[in-house]
């Protein structure tokens, strides 16, 4: 019974957030992408949750039974997936296995007409290696200023928050894995 399942998901997920006041007092749907078992959100069938299977359930969520104010997508982005989507690789587009930018446009106007929130997961301290911006706008990057490591900063997953670039353009920072190079919010640019 699919709605079951989102219900049981929901007592899984629904979680209460603190981004500040709007949402203090708000239940909200943590949806993690890619668990169609969890949450059978998956329209086109190939095993993975996308955007258009939360748009089929969207009249189960607010409900009697799953009682929430809003919904929280973890990242939809383009991502080589290293960091299940925090890795992003596009902030413009979705990844195609969870949608287009129209379902999202869909999902935000069809949760809206419910009254119900929809919010975008969003990775503003690093990107994906394969950000188009780590080649061709190096300077968006902390590099170091020397041939190695600038400190001895360990990264939040282990090892050296330091790795060679594998262009060779010397040290660059990364607070989580090595796929994940940290922007350099110094840069007026970058903002």
């Amino acid at each position: 019974d699919p709605a079951a399942q989102i219900e049981r998901a929901g007592d899984l997920g629904r979680r209460q957030r603190d981004p500040g006041d709007a949402l203090r007092t708000q239940h909200v749907l943590d949806l993690q992408h890619g668990d169609a078992e969890e949450l059978p959100a998956d329209r086109d069938g190939d095993g993975t949750g996308d955007l258009g299977g939360i748009l089929d359930h969207l009249d189960h969520f607010g409900t009697d039974a799953l009682p929430i104010d809003a919904i929280w997508l973890s990242p939809i982005y383009p991502s080589p997936m290293r960091d299940g989507g925090y890795d992003v690789a596009d902030y413009t587009g979705v990844r195609p296995q969870f949608g287009t930018v129209a379902d999202v446009d869909r999902l935000v106007e069809q949760a809206h007409a419910r009254a119900l929130k929809v919010l975008l997961d969003a990775v503003p301290c690093h990107t994906s290696i394969e950000h188009p911006w780590f080649t061709e706008r190096p300077d968006f990057y902390v590099w170091s200023d020397r041939d190695g490591p600038q400190n001895n900063w360990r990264a939040t997953f282990g090892g050296s928050s330091w790795s060679r670039d594998p262009h060779g353009r010397g040290w660059y920072l990364h607070s989580f894995y090595p796929e994940q190079p940290d922007l350099d919010w110094r840069n007026p640019e970058v903002g």
